[in-house]
């Protein structure tokens, strides 16, 4: 069964809480408007939750081609555009 991008965004929010909490970050405030630089995630931080989320989601984020765009290096992804990579790179449903 694939999964819808409800799945994946219940999915990207609660595993970037549960990382984000351990720096005083409320989980009601990981929006898909937030950024990690918001959420106090440091670069490790950063690499903890993508390999959380990898394990999750049971396959390759590709970081490289999440974390460039047109050659170029994007300093602070919004959670949006994480979930928009992962529903991509998973092809989910509706």
């Amino acid at each position: 069964m694939k999964l819808t991008r409800e799945d994946i965004w219940i999915i990207v929010r609660d595993t970037i809480a549960e990382v984000a909490s351990s720096n005083g970050i409320d989980p009601e405030d990981v929006t898909r408007d937030s950024r990690a630089s918001e959420l106090g995630l440091s670069s490790v931080d950063t690499i903890h939750t993508m390999i959380m989320l990898e394990e999750r989601l049971g396959d390759d984020i590709d970081l490289e081609s999440l974390v460039m765009r047109d050659g170029e290096y994007v300093a602070d992804l919004s959670l949006s555009d994480l979930h928009e990579h992962l529903c991509q790179r998973l092809a989910t449903t509706a």
